[in-house]
């Protein structure tokens, strides 16, 4: 609830109007209608909601659809599909090669299928999955952006301290695989300011 998903929206929005990409977006926590267009519309129009008219609304969706597909489901309708990230992969490989995609948002990791082989360590997959994310960025020229949660305790005394990459399940491969580590903090709820802490940068 820090604002991870706002911060990456308003990112991939400047990336579009800066550049002209396409976004996929592959969201499984935050529905794609109305959640996640509603996003995308107020980081489109800098426009607070309730000052938006028919005309706004039909601008801004049009230049969503130009702009950002979704991965959020199985294209047969297959309820039972387990969203892997062998299967996300797959989807946004489609996606590049049909749409022309640059950039591929996995918001969050948490809500990907993962599956370990018995005998495997959470840190050894971790390292596994990133490095195939890493080969699927390299071998399409896309940006990859993973959003991961904090796992660890990060209240002490009631005072939450900034996270950091090693705070995420399978704590040190957050921070050997991924070119960039970007933590999104907000030290005191009731200020209203947001933290962006780079924890690192290749």
């Amino acid at each position: 609830g820090h604002g991870k998903t706002c911060w990456v929206i308003n990112l991939c929005v400047a990336l579009a109007q800066l550049y002209g990409w396409t976004i996929a977006m592959a969201s499984f926590e935050v529905p794609t209608v109305p959640a996640l267009r509603q996003k995308l519309r107020l980081a489109k129009t800098r426009v607070e909601s309730n000052l938006w008219n028919r005309e706004i609304i039909k601008d801004a969706d049009r230049w969503i659809s130009e702009h950002f597909l979704f991965i959020d489901n199985d294209p047969s309708g297959d309820d039972d599909v387990e969203l892997t990230l062998e299967w996300l992969l797959e989807r946004a490989a489609d996606a590049v090669l049909r749409d022309g995609v640059r950039v591929l948002v996995i918001d969050p990791w948490n809500e990907v299928e993962h599956s370990k082989p018995h005998g495997e360590s959470e840190t050894e997959y971790h390292n596994r999955a990133l490095r195939m994310i890493r080969r699927f960025a390299t071998r399409y020229r896309v940006i990859a952006i993973v959003v991961a949660h904090p796992t660890k305790d990060i209240i002490k005394d009631g005072v939450a301290r900034v996270p950091s990459l090693y705070d995420i399940s399978g704590s040190a491969a957050w921070v050997n695989k991924p070119d960039h580590g970007i933590v999104v903090h907000v030290p005191d709820p009731h200020t209203g300011e947001t933290v962006i802490a780079i924890k690192k940068v290749r």
